[in-house]
């Protein structure tokens, strides 16, 4: 039965690297398994590696935390004597052959165990996969027989899902358990933040100690142009000093709207986005995009002069150029803007971004990250093609971290058949235009959890058939009753299947999606945004509080859309329920299951505040165009049943926010999704309701 948790509890979970007592003690090995013993032994290589020793400490953790045996590191010792040998294969004069390459290794289970890794990294992954098979095993034995893997992608990359930019040792242990090889850290200047001071050099050190390099994610505003006076110097002074100061980042993160520049190209405004004019009607002149959201001709020779900067510093930076903000711009600007790229940089597309599909009347688009729609979408594909063409190196944002702007307030989602779905695509965008990198979380970061390990079999050499290992991570993570796995993936496949129908246009993930449940109900003269703590990089929470459509020039076609949306909204949470009701057939479940079966339930109480937000809306818009009195009443008692209804909806998730303090809270906002939130929003609908709802009744009845 979970408890209660304060807020910010979640993270006592988060650090807890290995579960406690995992072993079975009733079980006994097979013939053919190696057993590792209580004192055993681990001979760790003449090769002195901070990473091969901090990995080997953790193994030692893990053999102690799960399975309730003691091993002893030895630098000494005679291989014969030991259950554990750990080699670089170079230094061992051993041959990898296939696996030959970054993070290759391979492990060979007999008389002992061999370990011979290509690098550092792949030594550390070896232990990590020894960790994975004894946890799916419940016990410390170990199959004989050679397993072998390699990197399929590098870097990939995640923010902090503990709190913005901050990293303790055990959430890195965490995302190098994942396979993952690279953090971010959002920049505004030499160790500073968008949270204020953090020592850049000290993140950088103990990353490297769990194998991952670090990124910096540029919230550098540039204000001159290379062709500009004293621009050389000012790069320098912008960029370069990062750099200068922080050596060891391993590369930038370049995308417009963080790092806009006064663009010469004359379709854009050639100022940042908050000095672009809107359109000017009465002299009709047209709106220019501002350059962080239109791919400008200048782009190659800023680019140019940042590289020039930096790689003055660190040679070797990787510089990332990301198309984010101008996926929806004509084809062939983009592609023009690709071949003139320099191809010593590596582009970053967004994998679903902007794909448009059919709601059966009306056309969907992905407005932003989304596991709704898998991918690819034309936007990446065209870039892709190009990228490939030119010769270069391409990344993308694909979310497979395991969360997205789906729903903004939960860890990740448990939706592992979309996912599945999505690493295939990945995959052949490997294979058919050489994308080598990923970018697995924006700032939402990542949550330890199945999904993730998920991900990390998917992008892996050893996998097999990824649907097994799906299998084989539930059972790790939730029971090893074969019936009891059954049930559970019964469930997921429902709620695989509801996440097809969730909608993924801005004014949902913009909207009620963003912070789920808080979401207020509003009238256009009683629209309030909820306080948020001055902390908070987006104080009051990055929303929009008045649900409307955000695109310009698209209101008949989000009124014909939504209604499509509300109808697909509806069979989605019918069949996030049916999951949970599946889970909840399950006797007795482990505290991991309980997790996963309250988090349903808030997804549930999610989709019904979205679907009460569509239903207001509507009404609401009616009755800005509605005359007759009697169905302006109608109109009227219907906002006020949806707001009893909502009311209500609210109080149902207060229970599952109670006890998993994860959920309602996103680290760029806080909680913005909190208990004090929804009674917040309950304050504001009973304040509309006896405020505008009351005078438009009282209005009405003048005529009835």
């Amino acid at each position: 039965m979970l408890t209660k948790e304060k807020k910010y509890d979640f993270r006592k979970r988060m650090l807890e690297v290995h579960k406690p007592g995992i072993r079975n003690h009733a079980l006994t090995p097979a013939e053919n398994e190696y057993v590792l013993k209580n004192g055993c032994t681990i001979l760790l290589p003449e090769r002195d590696d901070i990473v091969v020793s901090t990995a080997a400490k953790d193994f030692r953790e893990y053999l102690d935390v799960s399975m309730g045996i003691a091993a002893i590191l030895r630098t000494d010792a005679d291989a014969a004597d030991c259950d554990i040998c750990i080699y670089f294969a170079e230094d061992a004069g051993i041959d990898l052959e296939d696996v030959k390459a970054y993070m290759g290794y391979r492990i060979e289970i007999g008389d002992r165990i061999n370990i011979y890794g290509h690098d550092a990294r792949g030594i550390a992954q070896a232990l990590y996969r020894l960790e994975e098979l004894m946890s799916l095993r419940r016990a410390p034995f170990l199959k004989k027989e050679t397993i072998k893997n390699k990197a399929m992608f590098s870097p990939r990359m995640v923010h902090s899902g503990y709190r913005l930019d901050e990293f303790p040792d055990e959430h890195l242990a965490s995302i190098a358990h994942a396979g993952m090889d690279a953090i971010l850290v959002f920049v505004k200047d030499v160790d500073v933040t968008p949270y204020g001071f953090l020592d850049f050099n000290e993140l950088i050190r103990r990353a490297e100690k769990y194998g991952l390099d670090c990124y910096v994610y540029s919230y550098l505003d540039c204000e001159k142009h290379p062709d500009d006076e004293g621009a050389e110097e000012y790069f320098d002074q912008l960029y370069g000093k990062i750099f200068k100061a922080c050596p060891k980042f391993k590369g930038i993160i370049l995308v417009g709207e963080s790092c806009e520049f006064p663009s010469k190209d004359p379709r854009t405004s050639g100022l940042p986005k908050h000095l672009t004019e809107d359109h000017d009607p009465i002299r009709n002149v047209p709106r220019k995009p501002s350059p962080g959201y239109f791919p400008c001709s200048d782009y190659p020779q800023w680019l140019n002069a940042v590289k020039t900067a930096i790689r003055r510093y660190t040679p070797d930076a990787d510089i990332v150029f990301w198309s984010y903000n101008w996926g929806s711009q004509p084809e062939e600007d983009r592609v023009r803007l690709i071949e003139n790229l320099p191809t010593d940089i590596s582009l970053l597309v967004t994998f679903e971004m902007y794909h448009r599909y059919s709601l059966g009347n009306s056309t969907g688009y992905v407005g932003d990250y989304s596991i709704a729609q898998t991918g690819p979408g034309d936007y990446f594909v065209s870039e892709a093609k190009a990228a490939h063409k030119r010769g270069i190196r391409l990344y993308t944002m694909a979310n497979t971290g395991g969360l997205t702007w789906d729903i903004g307030t939960i860890p990740y989602w448990p939706v592992p058949y979309q996912w599945i779905r999505r690493y295939k695509e990945i995959i052949k965008a490997r294979d058919n235009w050489g994308l080598c990198g990923i970018m697995e979380s924006h700032h939402y970061g990542i949550w330890p959890s199945f999904i993730s390990q998920l991900t990390k079999a998917a992008y892996s050499d050893y996998t097999g058939c990824i649907e097994d290992r799906l299998r084989d991570i539930i059972r790790i993570n939730f029971s090893d009753d074969d019936r009891t796995v059954d049930t559970i993936l019964r469930a997921l496949d429902k709620w695989s299947e509801a996440i097809t129908y969730h909608p993924t246009t801005n004014e949902d993930q913009a909207g009620s999606l963003r912070i789920g449940t808080a979401y207020p109900l509003c009238m256009p003269q009683s629209v309030h945004k909820q306080p948020a703590p001055a902390h908070t990089t987006v104080p009051g929470g990055w929303y929009y509080p008045l649900y409307q459509t955000i695109d310009r020039g698209r209101c008949s076609i989000f009124s014909r859309r939504i209604h499509d949306e509300l109808r697909r909204a509806k069979i989605a949470k019918s069949l996030f329920e049916e999951g949970v009701t599946i889970l909840e057939t399950i006797a007795d479940p482990c505290e991991e299951l309980e997790r996963l079966i309250n988090m349903g339930k808030y997804i549930c109480c999610c989709e019904q505040t979205m679907i009460h937000v569509k239903e207001w809306y509507i009404r609401r818009t009616r009755l800005m165009v509605e005359t007759e009195p009697e169905k302006l009443m109608q109109l009227v008692q219907e906002l006020e049943a949806i707001a009893a209804a909502e009311i209500e909806n609210i109080h149902a998730s207060v229970p599952m926010l109670e006890v998993d303090s994860r959920l309602g809270w996103e680290p760029s906002m806080e909680y913005v999704g909190s208990p004090d939130r929804l009674e917040w929003k309950e304050k504001l609908i009973t304040y509309v309701l006896s405020g505008e709802i009351s005078w438009y009744k009282k209005a009405i009845s003048y005529d009835l």
